[in-house]
Formats: structure tokens, C-alpha cells, sequence
């Protein structure tokens, strides 16, 4: 999602606007010499106003509405130390007046003295709360200076007595969207939308947001909104998305292939038809789509993160640590991709490394310290007692039976791609072990008969040994320790 951006410049820029839009209503006309040049400056004629609204401010009891007429248009013309004179006369001689309160903050912005014209702007509200442009002007101000909530507070009341506008709309969506709020969010993004025909970047905004809230009928009802009215990748892919995150698998695909169509650039949506194909069981295009996305976008660490868990889904456990440990690199504050990581070196028997990354974690503060410190102290137990094993001359043993010459061929190239040797020995194997991935545990290679004695004696740990015919079949060994 957009984050909000900070206003700074915009904050003055957006008052501003304001300004023209709505100027100070002046006294009823009668026979004072002050009507004229009131009626003249609310007819826009500013310049033409100034000398007999100066001629009246002469007068120790100026109205209001005449001081104020003064502030802004000096503060128009960029007279900024005119309008703080004005304006300050304005406040001190009717300081109950909003108008007075606000036009005077205005000045005091316009002067970069943020702090006083917040004063100003808090002070008119406390006498008059429903107006329009304290509110915003306070609001807008609160939220430069990071105070979110009461500026969410004041956009609230400003929407309750003026109905809002698209901008406010949007601007309490995205201060739900910084907190989290995602059905708060969206439902401010939809008062926004409302107001007429709003455009395509609006529309996919809605939704996301609907996706992030959970509402996904919402999100692809307005999704199929969005490409009827925008035919672009961008519009299509927000509909992929809006498919998937509703766990419409098939019409995802559709969608997310329509936006690659028109734009194969779209990272997102590669990424997304990945995972899609992952779901729909269809292994080797989500292979392909995810080495795609993560050549397309190889600083994302989810993108690592989420291939490595398609490789480890397919057995690929070697492959699925690189990947892993690129997310981890990318992104050391990913839990899961450290979890990950650490899962796979358990798999693959690597306790020494796997030691290291618990430490790693547990000192980096990453994960359930609990435990990890368990998960730890288990791996050294584990260890221990196998160095017991292993000074007595016993090694640790996968073991894959097979039928013939021809069943080990095709198990040997399967290994050759990187398929995890347990689930080939699941997959494949016709021995005892088979169902426990061929673990055949702690075994004195001294006693066992010729050849297989010598095919396991002179294997290093984690090394595969070749094909070795024994008793009318053929036998593949691992060894873990």
C-alpha cells in the first residue's frame, strides 16, 4: 500500500487553496463607509478593496471581517510580515472570533512559526469548533508533525460538519492504513470513491485495501470494476490478486496472465501466478515462474522466501537453503525465512551450522527465544550423544532399495537435480525403511556384509555412495554422520 507522505510544503500549499475558496463573509451592507470596500473584496476585486479596508482598520474598533479581509490579501500578495500584523490585530481585538483565529495561524504558518499558529488554530477551536478550516488547517498540521491520532480526531469532525471531500477521504484511510486498520481504511477509501468517477489508481487502491481488510468479495467485485473501465496490466493484476486472496486459483491464473501479457515486466504478478500454480498442483510452471521472479526482482526477500518453500515442497533441500539463506541476507528480520533456514539445515543433518543460526537468531532477537533455546539445547544433546556413536566407529545411514539397474538410474538423476535422497527413498525405495525416508540409524559398517561394507566404509558424512547389487537388488546409501 501508499504510505502517507509527509505534507511540509504541501501543508501551506493546501491552505492555501482553501483560502480562495472560501474568504471571510463581511457584514451586511448598509450605509457604512466599510461597505464598499467589503463588497468589492468579496466580489474578488482584492486590489481594488485594499485602500478603503485600510481606511476603515484606521478606526480603533475595525470590525473583524475588515482585519481579516486585510490578512488575506496581504498574505495573497506575500506579505507575510502585513498579513502577521493584521492577523495580530485581528485575534487581540476579537479573539473570539474563528475567522480571526484561523486567518492569523495562517500567517503565522506562512512565517514558518509552526508552533504559534498551531496555538492560534487550537485556541479558535475552543470557540468554534465546527469551523471548516481550523479544523483542516489543525489537522493537516498535527499530521506533519506525527501526531496521527488527534489529527484523525479533527479530519472525523471535520467530515461530520462539512460531509468531507475525496482528498479528506483518503487522507483518514491512509492514516488507518499506517496503523493497520484495514477495514477502517477501506472503508474511508470507499467514502473517497463515491464522489463521482474516481480514477483506475483509485480503484486498484480500494482494491488492495479490500484484500488487506479480508473483504475479498469486495475486492474482486471491484477489481472487475477496474479493468472494465481500465484495460491495463496494472488493473488486471490488482484482479489476479483480488482472485487469489479470494482462493479463486483458476481465474487468478487468467487474470495474472493477461497482466503479464500486456506488461511481462510486471514483477507482482509473476510472482503471484507462482504461488497460483503452486496451489493448482501444476509444480514445474510454478518452478519456472518463481526463477523468473526472483531473476526479475532478486533483492526481494519474500520472493526467496517463497521459492524456497516450493523447492522444499518439491524435495529440493539443497537448493531451497540457497534460497533461504538469500532471504535471510536480504532480509535478516524475516522470522520465517530464518525458520526456514534453520528447518532446512536440520534436514539436511548440517548441525553445526544450524547451531550457529540458532545463536544468530536468538541473539538478534528474532523468533520465540523460548524456543529457540530449546530447539537449541536439543540439537547439542543430539550431538553429545552421537560423538558417543561416532568414537565407537557406528555411522548414521539413509538407505534406498531398488529394484534394478534401470530404477537406479532414474533415482541417481533425480539426485543429480537435487532432490532431497529421504524422499527419494520414500518415493522409490522397495526396503524396510522406506516409510521413515530409508533412516536405518546407527549401523558398525564393520558388520556388514561385502560389498556393502565397503560401498558405506569410505563415505564422508553427507556424501551419496554409487549403486552397489547386493542380494538381488541395489542398494544407494547416504551417509548422515
Amino acid at each position: 500500500m501508499k504510505q502517507l507522505v509527509p505534507l511540509s510544503l504541501s501543508l501551506l500549499l493546501s491552505l492555501t487553496a482553501a483560502a480562495s475558496a472560501a474568504p471571510p463573509t463581511p457584514a451586511v451592507a448598509g450605509a457604512t463607509p466599510c461597505a464598499e470596500p467589503l463588497a468589492l473584496y468579496q466580489a474578488g476585486q482584492r486590489r481594488a478593496a485594499e485602500p478603503g479596508l485600510a481606511a476603515c482598520a484606521e478606526d480603533p474598533d475595525a470590525g473583524v471581517e475588515v482585519l481579516v479581509a486585510l490578512t488575506v490579501l496581504t498574505l495573497e500578495d506575500g506579505r507575510v510580515q502585513d498579513a502577521l500584523r493584521w492577523g495580530a490585530r485581528a485575534a487581540g481585538d476579537h479573539p473570539d472570533a474563528p475567522d480571526a483565529r484561523y486567518w492569523y495561524g495562517r500567517a503565522l504558518l506562512a512565517a514558518g512559526d509552526l508552533g504559534a499558529a498551531r496555538s492560534q488554530w487550537e485556541q479558535g477551536l475552543a470557540v468554534g469548533s465546527e469551523h471548516a478550516g481550523l479544523l483542516e488547517a489543525l489537522a493537516r498540521l498535527l499530521l506533519e508533525q506525527g501526531e496521527e491520532q488527534p489529527a484523525y480526531g479533527l479530519f472525523t469532525q471535520l467530515v461530520r460538519v462539512t460531509g468531507g471531500t475525496p482528498n479528506v477521504h483518503k487522507t483518514l484511510s491512509r492514516i488507518a492504513q499506517k496503523r493497520a486498520l484495514w477495514r477502517q481504511a477501506l472503508a474511508h477509501w470507499a467514502d473517497a470513491l463515491s464522489y463521482g468517477s474516481p480514477p483506475p489508481a483509485d480503484l486498484r487502491s480500494a482494491v488492495e485495501l479490500g484484500i488487506m481488510a479480508g473483504d475479498t468479495a469486495y475486492a474482486v467485485t471491484i477489481g472487475r470494476e477496474t479493468v472494465r473501465r481500465d484495460d491495463s496490466a496494472a488493473s488486471w493484476a490488482v484482479l489476479g490478486e483480488a482472485y487469489f486472496a479470494a482462493r479463486r486459483y483458476q481465474q487468478a491464473e487468467t487474470a495474472l496472465r493477461t497482466a503479464l501479457e500486456r506488461d511481462a515486466g510486471q514483477a507482482a504478478s509473476r510472482f503471484h501466478l507462482a504461488n497460483t500454480l503452486e496451489l493448482l498442483g501444476r509444480q514445474q510452471e510454478a518452478d519456472a515462474e518463481f526463477r523468473r521472479y526472483v531473476a526479475g526482482a532478486p533483492q526481494d526477500p519474500i520472493g526467496h522466501f517463497n521459492f524456497a518453500l516450493h523447492l522444499e515442497s518439491r524435495s529440493r533441500l539443497a537448493e531451497a537453503l540457497q534460497e533461504a539463506t538469500r532471504a535471510c541476507q536480504l532480509g535478516p528480520r524475516v522470522t520465517e525465512a530464518r525458520l526456514l533456514k534453520a528447518r532446512l539445515l536440520e534436514r539436511l543433518g548440517d548441525d553445526g551450522r544450524l547451531l550457529a543460526e540458532l545463536g544468530s537468531m536468538l541473539a538478534d532477537g528474532v523468533g520465540n527465544a523460548a524456543k529457540l533455546g530449546a530447539w537449541r539445547d536439543e540439537v547439542k544433546e543430539r550431538r553429545r550423544q552421537e560423538a558417543g556413536l561416532l568414537a565407537a566407529g557406528q555411522v548414521l545411514l539413509l538407505h534406498i532399495a531398488l529394484p534394478d539397474d534401470e530404477a537406479a538410474a532414474l533415482v541417481r538423476g533425480e539426485i543429480a537435480d537435487g532432490v532431497d535422497f529421504a524422499a527419494l527413498a520414500t518415493s522409490y525405495s522397495v526396503g524396510a525403511a522406506a516409510a521413515t525416508g530409508g533412516d536405518i540409524g546407527w549401523l558398525d559398517p564393520r558388520q556388514m556384509a561385502e560389498p556393502l561394507r565397503s560401498a558405506v566404509a569410505g563415505l564422508s558424512p553427507q556424501e551419496i555412495s554409487p549403486p552397489v547389487a547386493s542380494g538381488g537388488l541395489v542398494h544407494i546409501f547416504k551417509r548422515l554422520r
